[in-house]
């Protein structure tokens, strides 16, 4: 196995673990009741907002 090879598989498996330690990180504070559950419908709205928020329109 080349050193690339290696050096991406390493890294793929960090992007993996971060993910799940996003996820968990998440589960925990929605445990807590510190988090805020969300439908899909609202997320989209928000991420526009968010997006519209980040170039300077205002919705």
């Amino acid at each position: 196995m080349t050193n690339t090879k290696k050096y991406n598989e390493l890294v793929e498996k960090i992007k993996e673990l971060e993910y799940w330690q996003e996820i968990e990180r998440r589960r925990a504070d929605l445990d807590a009741g510190n988090g805020k559950v969300m439908t899909l419908e609202q997320v989209i709205k928000t991420m526009q907002k968010k997006k519209a928020k980040a170039k300077g329109i205002k919705l």
